[in-house]
């Protein structure tokens, strides 16, 4: 299986800050107009947003991660990485990947469908976990996510997790400077708020290769951008 190409922010990137319903109202038009004034980028219509619940954030997942599933490739990367002792006897890479992302993942935007999706704790989601999803959105419309340089290429894993680390790393740039400008009152509000809204993990065992590589796109994307 090739790097999950799902634009979705992880607990270990979270900053936090204050809540705001993700639905519709001034909270949530509020947050897309910062998220595009920082990324300097409009969108031209309105977007399509679901608040879900930790059950319906897994449904999601699932169904991105079999949407994107390249049988013949799949095959080959699996079969490499228990040959080079990553993955172990009686393990998938599908398993682990499947079990990884549905704990961990707070917001997810879906280029295929072009919604929004964030994870709900009471009916709320941390506002940069919302930014973060909306420059994605801005992203796919201005640049078109599934198409040209970010088309799929599944023999060409170091290519896919590059546009990957692209796509997520302006993300997490922007979401950076979002949190960067809160008050002091608002950053503590919003880390206790992202911090509520993540699941827990599911208590699967992740091989370290695996972890770093999920982690990649955030983190070397991040410096990418920046530099």
């Amino acid at each position: 299986m090739r790097p999950l190409r799902l634009a979705a922010l992880l607990l270990a990137l979270l900053a936090g800050a204050a809540t705001a319903t993700a639905g519709t109202g001034s909270g949530l038009t509020a947050v897309v107009q910062k998220a595009e004034q920082l990324r300097g980028l409009q969108t031209t219509h309105p977007l399509a947003v679901s608040a879900v619940g930790a059950a319906g954030m897994r449904r999601v997942v699932a169904g991105e991660l079999a949407h994107e599933r390249e049988p013949r490739s799949d095959a080959a990367w699996n079969e490499a990485l228990h040959l080079l002792g990553v993955l172990g006897r009686g393990q998938s890479l599908a398993a682990v990947q499947r079990a990884q992302l549905a704990g961990q993942v707070a917001g997810l935007y879906v280029p295929r469908g072009g919604r929004l999706y964030v994870l709900a704790a009471g009916g709320k989601a941390p506002r940069s976990v919302i930014v973060h999803e909306v420059v994605h959105a801005l992203q796919d419309e201005h640049f078109h996510l599934t198409r040209g340089p970010f088309a799929a290429h599944p023999q060409d894993h170091d290519e896919e997790l590059a546009t990957t680390a692209l796509v997520e790393g302006d993300a997490t740039e922007v979401q950076e400077r979002y949190v960067a400008g809160l008050s002091p009152g608002d950053l503590v509000g919003e880390l206790a708020t992202a911090l509520g809204a993540v699941p827990s993990g599911t208590g699967a065992h992740t091989p370290a290769y695996l972890e770093r590589q999920l982690l990649f796109p955030y983190t070397a994307g991040d410096a990418f951008v920046k530099a």
